[in-house]
């Protein structure tokens, strides 16, 4: 065997390779697609290695490959409400996911100039393990001369060989499929720059408010709901709809087409919101729709839903919102306070990674 292969197969050989990249070493390692040119993110100049190596004249912004969900939580602990169900899925079927850098918790022994990071997440077990045992980022490029097709086999090895390029052993094994992963650009708005264009939509989720007319609560609950979930994207509510969000309304007995409340209507303008359009949905044509989660006002709207609907109390607090119908104008801001708090814990809510 070369003295530069190592075998991930055995601890020693996880120990040499997690050794390499502390020390500031290039390092070859199996991915989910082709043989790949690692170095640490916390390594000055890490990303300029890999440039040199494969013949570019210029420092790219290459991805970061993590070993573990754990490391993907750590990295980002603050992420807009709704994404994580998305990214979790998409990093797991080999898409890279491309984020600003300012939503990410980089830690300080990274030198990061640029304004997105790609994240990846390599399903390939003898790269997670290193990853895991190294337990930051890694920096991973193919194997390849700039401008050429990534190397495999024989002349992957005497390439590796004449750079003097410590590897995995793994890499003898021809089972890498050789396939690019999908790459999607997140913000200002999703953009697929690769692969499979689906990727890049529903984003976001869909979400159904629920009350009894849905003249008063409900209608109220979505307009605020989509205000706090906007804030969190720092985008307006009418651009929810380009990151895959759905947020409507509907009512256990609604009287379909029936417009607002006046007085829902009256306390929506007083923060902005506009309710002149709404007009009532029934929860029978709702459902006609899929939905990632419906959010009630009371307990009785839960126990109107099909078994099993992904469904929830909209105060977390798991108090029903009484209807204010009938009331006067206080007691409708009282409603339209207690739907901001709901609306507040939820975004936090969806805004976190769950915990399992």
């Amino acid at each position: 065997m070369s003295n530069l292969a190592f075998d991930l197969f055995k601890p020693d050989g996880i120990q040499a390779a997690t050794a390499l990249l502390a020390n500031g070493d290039v390092i070859a390692l199996p991915t989910d697609t082709v043989a790949g040119l690692v170095v640490a993110a916390d390594i000055a100049g890490g990303a300029a290695k890999l440039s040199a190596l494969k013949g570019s004249n210029r420092t790219k912004a290459y991805s970061w490959h993590l070993g573990s969900l754990a490391m993907l939580q750590k990295l980002s602990p603050n992420l807009p409400a709704g994404i994580h169900p998305w990214l979790l899925e998409s990093l797991q079927q080999q898409c890279t996911v491309l984020l600003p850098t300012s939503m990410l918790a980089i830690s300080s022994t990274i030198d990061w100039p640029f304004q997105k990071v790609g994240l990846r997440w390599p399903q390939n077990i003898d790269f997670q393990n290193v990853a895991k045992e190294y337990e930051m980022p890694l920096l991973a490029t193919s194997v390849n001369d700039s401008t050429q097709p990534p190397m495999a086999g024989e002349k992957l090895i005497e390439w590796l060989e004449q750079k003097r390029i410590p590897y995995a052993m793994q890499l003898l094994d021809s089972s890498l499929d050789g396939k690019a992963s999908s790459v999607v650009d997140v913000f200002p708005t999703p953009n697929i720059l690769r692969g499979d264009p689906t990727k890049s939509k529903n984003i976001g989720l869909s979400m159904l408010m629920l009350c009894t007319g849905n003249t008063c609560r409900s209608p109220l609950a979505a307009e605020i709901l989509k205000a706090e979930i906007a804030s969190s994207w720092q985008v307006s509510p009418e651009k929810l709809s380009d990151f895959g969000f759905v947020i409507e309304s509907a009512g256990t007995f609604a009287l379909e087409g029936q417009g607002i409340s006046e007085n829902s209507k009256r306390v929506a303008d007083e923060i902005g919101l506009d309710l002149s359009s709404h007009h009532a949905q029934s929860l029978e044509t709702a459902l006609d729709k899929p939905w990632d989660l419906i959010l009630a006002m009371s307990a009785s709207h839960l126990a109107a839903l099909p078994q099993k609907s992904p469904a929830a109390l909209f105060d977390l607090s798991g108090h029903d919102i009484s209807d204010p119908m009938g009331g006067d104008i206080e007691q409708y801001r009282n409603t339209r306070q207690r739907l901001q708090e709901a609306a507040q814990l939820w975004v936090s809510e969806l805004s976190s990674w769950p915990q399992r």
